[in-house]
């Protein structure tokens, strides 16, 4: 019983001293020290959740079929986006991997984001017509939206240059999803 005890706690503390080299959301040693422990636990607990969801993504890609929740809907019913550009992360403007995200009418889909160093989350909303992606808050300066018809969306979708002062500047497409086949 005590060779358990001692090798849980080697593994444990080795774990510790594994993650002590990189802080989660990539918060800088000086952040990291002012921090309180429950700011600590809350960052940790949302970096499992981003590195959960792009290995999501990652494997949706890899294996090129869209989630069931995804067919089901009525075709106009959900938008596809993309966004290529830069956003403001750690105070300065960054340029950001490509990224995109699928939202139905009424819903607000949770994506990730990613620059070289930095990684950051956002949301997405749209009501039928105005397709609204932001940063972790609703604040103006933290959205980019396209408003477009279902006409337009569903013709070879819209692609706009959008900006907003405190997430994102660079273009944004976006398109209807889930098109049905043609006989």
């Amino acid at each position: 019983m005590k060779i358990l005890t001692l090798l849980f706690l080697v593994l444990t503390l080795s774990g510790c001293v594994a993650m002590a080299d990189k802080k989660p959301l990539n918060i800088s040693e000086s952040d990291w020290e002012v921090m309180s422990d429950e700011m600590k636990l809350y960052a940790y607990e949302r970096q499992a959740r981003l590195d959960a969801q792009r290995q999501a993504s990652v494997q949706a890609q890899f294996e090129h079929r869209a989630p069931a929740h995804v067919q089901a809907d009525a075709y106009g019913d959900r938008v596809q986006c993309t966004l290529n550009g830069e956003s403001r992360l750690a105070g300065k403007w960054r340029k950001t991997d490509p990224f995109g995200f699928v939202v139905a009418t009424g819903d607000r889909v949770e994506f990730n984001y990613y620059t070289n160093k930095h990684s950051a989350y956002g949301y997405a909303t749209f009501d039928g017509v105005t397709v609204q992606a932001c940063g972790t808050t609703n604040l103006p300066s933290h959205c980019v939206s396209i408003a477009a018809t279902a006409h337009q969306l569903d013709r070879g979708g819209v692609t706009q240059q959008v900006t907003s002062r405190d997430f994102f500047r660079g273009e944004m497409s976006c398109s209807l999803s889930g098109r049905p086949s043609r006989r």
